[in-house]
């Protein structure tokens, strides 16, 4: 298999069919040569004297194999990658279009659901793909819509396209009974946490500091095979970015392990209560963290109010920015590696902005097969 400088090298002497693990690959390849859908699309360009190629061209591998007029080239590439950080600004959309995102989450699991007694939806608060990469908790990788803040991912998950919460479409499946757990303060996010937990009456939620309370009440109010959701919002690596201390690789490696001992722990719950389930793990966004991003960034000058990776309102910026609408408000976002200001000295993780490590979150699915 080719590298990705080696297709453009070849390319520069012919058209060269280019075939990739994943269809995003393609997307870097844009940033080289003109890219054409299909040997056909390419040859009627030929054809067309007012088409003048000012770049080389690729052209994409049919999706069923047939010999091909140019030569064929197979691409090792991975796309998600701190990679992904030069063309997530340019090209967020076309991202959108080759990657499952955060509204898709709630169709994904719709139409993954079967005869499942209990559904367990667990959002972690700060979690990127990057983090979990190579761990049991990798799953899918999936793109934040927008900018990536909490109430913006929360309601992504929780309401996808439709802006529907997901307990409605499940109790028409049968799920007429609900428990959510939230980790967040009546003080700090209740007007989030009420419209995450949108039909979940007071008796159904119940505020926890630590997953060991959520293990020690489904002990305690054992559940039964009469069709349950349970929704759970986790602090993850979120508070290590915000609470003022220093964060090693060593806390960021902990707290994984301690989400999946987690998680471990409340699958066996289920596998000791009920006859099958199925969890799934996803986030709200990742974390930039800075002892990584401080050297790279670059400071834009802006003549707004702002935080450090985003904008609630649409400002001027001096520099690359983009403008995404979400929830009826548009905000002024910064592409990796742009920042309005410096990091404070008791900063250690941001997010906001479009970036690989805060864009991509995992999506994982575990049933009560994988357990046995």
């Amino acid at each position: 298999m080719a590298k990705l400088e080696e297709v453009v090298d070849e390319a520069k002497s012919h058209p060269v069919v280019v075939d990739v693990d994943h269809p995003l690959s393609y997307l870097y390849l844009q940033e080289e040569l003109e890219l054409f859908e299909s040997e056909k699309q390419f040859e009627d360009e030929l054809d067309n004297p007012s088409k003048s190629f000012e770049r080389n061209v690729a052209i994409k591998e049919p999706r069923v194999k047939t010999s091909t007029t140019y030569p064929s080239m197979s691409i090792d590439h991975d796309p998600l990658s701190p990679a992904l950080n030069k063309i997530i600004g340019t090209k967020y959309e076309e991202v959108e279009e080759y990657l499952l995102t955060q509204r898709d989450i709630k169709r994904r699991i719709l139409d993954y659901l079967t005869d499942e007694s209990v559904v367990v939806l667990m959002i972690a608060d700060g979690l990127g793909y990057k983090d979990v990469q190579g761990t049991e908790l990798e799953g899918e990788p999936c793109l934040v819509n927008g900018p990536t803040i909490t109430p913006i991912g929360y309601r992504n998950i929780v309401f996808g396209h439709d802006n529907k919460p997901i307990v409605d479409h499940l109790v028409k499946r049968g799920f007429m009974r609900r428990r959510g757990y939230s980790y967040w303060d009546k003080e700090s996010y209740n007007d989030l946490n009420k419209l995450v937990f949108e039909n979940f009456s007071d008796s159904e939620l119940t505020r926890v500091r630590t997953s060991e309370e959520i293990i020690s009440d489904l002990e305690n109010r054992r559940l039964s095979d009469h069709r349950t959701f349970i929704q759970i919002s986790r602090r993850a690596l979120d508070g290590d970015a915000h609470d003022g201390k220093e964060v090693r690789e060593s806390d960021i490696n902990h707290e994984i392990k301690k989400l999946q001992q987690d998680i471990d722990a409340i699958c066996e719950v289920l596998d000791e209560q009920v006859d099958s389930y199925l969890f799934i793990l996803t986030a709200d966004h990742g974390i930039l963290w800075r002892k990584e991003f401080e050297p790279h960034m670059s400071i834009l000058t802006t003549n707004g109010q702002s935080n450090m990776r985003y904008a609630k309102s649409k400002i001027g910026v001096q520099g690359d920015a983009k403008l995404l609408d979400a929830y009826g408000s548009t905000y002024t976002v910064f592409p990796y590696p742009f920042v309005s200001r410096e990091f404070h000295h008791d900063e250690f993780g941001i997010h906001g902005g479009l970036s690989y490590e805060e864009s991509l979150v995992p999506l994982l699915f575990r049933n009560s097969e994988d357990s046995e």
